[in-house]
């Protein structure tokens, strides 16, 4: 990250078990965060979902919710970027690439 001015978390859990996807974005934001602040990046762009602080009963939500709080507090200019439907173009993507195949 040396030189860097601004960091893009595209992160994602390679599991949504509620568990397991809160600990991997709080752990991975942390350290994420840290190599930042020992390359002095200055700021965080974060992909997020519309709607998240919204459904505190969706496991995976909370988690976006909790990684959106650590930047925050960071003190990091950060912005975040929010994506309609998301889950929705993923799933276009693999259909359209297994058509292709």
């Amino acid at each position: 990250m040396a030189g860097a001015q601004v960091v893009i978390d595209l992160a994602n859990s390679p599991s949504f078990e509620d568990k397991a996807v809160l600990e991997f974005f709080e752990t991975s934001g942390r350290n994420l965060l840290a190599a930042e602040a020992a390359a002095g990046v200055r700021h965080h762009v974060a992909l997020s979902i519309v709607g998240t602080d919204r459904s505190p009963d969706n496991g995976y939500f909370r988690a976006k919710v909790a990684q959106e709080k650590l930047i925050e507090t960071s003190g990091k200019l950060e912005r975040k970027r929010y994506q309609e439907g998301f889950t929705e173009e993923v799933a276009k993507v693999r259909i359209k690439r297994k058509r292709t195949n």
